[in-house]
């Protein structure tokens, strides 16, 4: 039931409702609420505005209970309002949330700490993304969405994961990930990948296994625009880049290699890599992906033996080296990667194959090792993008029309800019970090 569909709204009568559906007990009774504090950390979070509040209640037969929360709202600025219509990221957070999560925790209780608590969920195209007509797919162009569907508007409430009895913590986005927490953090996504391609398989070779959606449901939600979000977010890639090899006096035959790879090959490369259509790219274990599993998408708890994800707003089908590079792009370095990288991923398949098997897949590590490897495409493309745009310790401006603009200046500046002596250290390290990357492929062959 829509409570609430707005903050404004969230008060000690809609609290109430929440909680008493929630724990399904009438008997609960907020006494109070109170919104602590808000967002205020640089570029942790792009999709959403998030405040923490505490609530108060009384529930019969024990002792008064508080419990912390995160209320997460859709974003208001341009930027946003616009590219919310064609991508819906609240919508596909709150199927997680909603209908996928509670499906596959009963079949998989394991899972149980991988998503945090949902206490509320809404989000106004949950509905339309389940059994869309597509009429504005085939018939119009994406440009001409934001102008004629209303904005996507969402709001979840969601259990504090650092608050409570077991807290749990977010480790600093700008340090790299050590072994063992790049090890949890990859046996994370291969539970989500290899419970999601069990259950489709289930779903779809069993009758009335699926109980609260089918699996043309989570298709139909968690599509991605790829060719007009990953066009727009690669444009100006290759440019930024080469102005950094220059900068960094690297040989003119890598950046010619680079100057090639970008311009001709990267976009359609990880397209083709990620859908796994085409014949050099096909793959039997395409699954859900998270989308965007980088570390401030994780929360580990405190001996960093297990991690949670959160932020489920760019779920979608993909091959799931897509998650693999993503992750390693932002946490791990070429030094990290030359010596660990191997051993990582056959901590990733031993997990993943304990599901796989029982979707009819059959698949050596080899076979795996090679499926990823021809995918570096995307530590080439979104790793080389979305890496430095959440390291950066300087804001960025998604007001007014003329944002993407502005970012692409900022990341020109940031990274392409000359060296100066008085440059912040981070973002020297992300020019190091981003430097390794091509060097990287480089040295191996892959560009």
């Amino acid at each position: 039931m829509s409570y609430i569909k707005q903050p404004s709204e969230l008060n000690a009568t809609t609290a109430t409702q929440i909680l008493q559906e929630y724990f399904n007990d009438t008997s609960i009774d907020v006494v109070s609420l109170l919104e602590e504090k808000k967002q205020d950390n640089t570029n942790d979070s792009f999709n959403s505005d998030l405040s923490w509040w505490t609530i108060s209640f009384k529930q019969q037969g024990k002792s008064d209970q508080t419990i912390s929360v995160v209320v997460k709202v859709s974003r208001k600025d341009f930027i946003h309002r616009n590219l919310s219509v064609i991508a819906k990221p609240f919508s596909k957070e709150a199927f997680w949330f909603h209908l996928a999560y509670p499906e596959l925790v009963k079949t998989f209780p394991e899972i149980s700490t991988i998503s945090p608590i949902c206490y509320y969920s809404y989000a106004n195209y949950l509905d339309y993304m389940i059994d869309r007509k597509r009429f504005f797919e085939k018939y119009c162009c994406l440009l001409c969405w934001p102008c004629v569907l209303p904005k996507e508007k969402g709001i979840l409430i969601l259990k504090n994961l650092t608050q409570g009895d077991k807290p749990m913590k977010l480790l600093d986005k700008t340090r790299l990930f050590n072994y063992n927490q790049t090890k949890v953090a990859l046996e994370t996504l291969a539970r989500f990948h290899g419970v999601w391609l069990k259950w489709l398989h289930l779903a779809k070779t069993q009758k009335d296994f699926a109980k609260t959606f089918k699996p043309e449901h989570a298709e139909k939600c968690c599509i991605m625009m790829k060719d007009v979000m990953f066009s727009g977010i690669l444009k100006t890639c290759t440019k930024i880049v080469t102005s950094l090899l220059r900068n960094e006096n690297i040989s003119e035959v890598i950046i010619q290699k680079w100057i090639t790879y970008g311009e001709t090959h990267m976009i359609q490369n990880l397209i083709d890599g990620i859908d796994s259509k085409s014949e050099k790219y096909r793959s039997k274990i395409l699954t859900m992906c998270h989308g965007d599993a980088w570390s401030n998408n994780m929360f580990f708890n405190e001996d960093e033996s297990y991690a949670t994800l959160i932020d489920y707003q760019m779920m979608s089908f993909y091959h799931p080296a897509l998650d693999i590079w993503y992750m390693l792009s932002v946490s791990t370095d070429r030094e990290f990667r030359k010596v660990h990288l191997r051993n990582l991923l056959r901590d990733y398949f031993k997990v993943f194959m304990s599901y796989a098997k029982d979707a009819a897949v059959e698949m050596v590590f080899e076979e795996f090792e090679a499926e990823v490897n021809i995918r570096r495409d995307v530590m080439l493309s979104l790793g080389l993008t979305i890496m430095p745009n959440v390291l950066s310790p300087f804001e960025v401006d998604f007001e007014g029309w003329r944002s993407i603009s502005k970012l692409n200046k900022k990341r020109e500046r940031e990274i392409g800019g000359a060296p100066k002596p008085d440059d912040h250290p981070m973002i020297r390290e992300i020019r190091r970090r981003v430097l390794q990357i091509v060097l990287e492929a480089e040295e191996i062959g892959f560009i």
